[in-house]
């Protein structure tokens, strides 16, 4: 096929037994439209288990400090039956503790990843996860007006062989076990709890 005129949304094209004439609609604008989506980091795993956005009647440094310390985790983690981490130490990147869930120990490390100027992130690692290499979650923090803040919860893993196929339910599982938790985290907040009146 050899294409001979090209004018008003049409392409006329030559063969063997002769001209055909081609109609088209010219897509182009449409790629101006798509939403950019930020590529996962070299440091973060590959596979996204969860994903879920939601406002949370706080400040944003209210709401870091509740996710953050390890004092008032239990508060609305359900399912760890004990935390143990150094209490002397402020819990920052690099720092590991255990949870002891159904009489088992799972060793986690807070980690960090790279996000907008304006927001906050706290996030925690471990590689004590069936079918998994790894796992991490992060917690992104972004106010949005005063007293209300936005916050996204992000789990992805990347998985021990043949653990791919473990996907779908782990997924299930996980929406179901972190769903429960945002509702005691935001329920806690709603409740009047604040880390000033925790400390006093």
């Amino acid at each position: 096929m050899q294409p001979i005129n090209k004018h008003n949304n049409t392409l006329v094209a030559a063969y063997d037994f002769g001209n055909i004439t081609f109609s088209y609609n010219v897509l182009s604008h449409l790629k101006e439209k798509l939403p950019e989506i930020n590529l996962i980091p070299d440091n973060v795993p590959k596979h996204k288990l969860f994903d879920k956005i939601i406002e949370v009647k706080t400040p944003a440094l209210n709401l870091y400090e509740v996710i953050s310390n390890f004092d008032y985790r239990l508060l609305w983690v359900k399912g760890v039956d004990e935390l143990e981490y150094e209490k002397s130490r402020v819990n920052r990147a690099g720092l590991k503790h255990k949870c002891l869930i159904n009489n088992k120990e799972v060793e986690q490390k807070t980690i960090t990843k790279t996000v907008d100027k304006n927001q906050l992130v706290y996030g925690e690692s471990t590689t004590e996860m069936p079918f998994m290499k790894r796992m991490n979650n992060y917690f992104v923090i972004e106010e949005t007006e005063a007293g209300y803040t936005k916050l996204q919860i992000e789990v992805y893993a990347d998985f021990k062989p043949f653990g791919i196929f473990m996907k779908p339910l782990l997924k299930k599982n996980l929406n179901k076990i972190i769903s429960k938790n945002i509702a005691e985290l935001v329920s806690l907040i709603d409740s009047g709890f604040s880390t000033k009146k925790a400390i006093t």
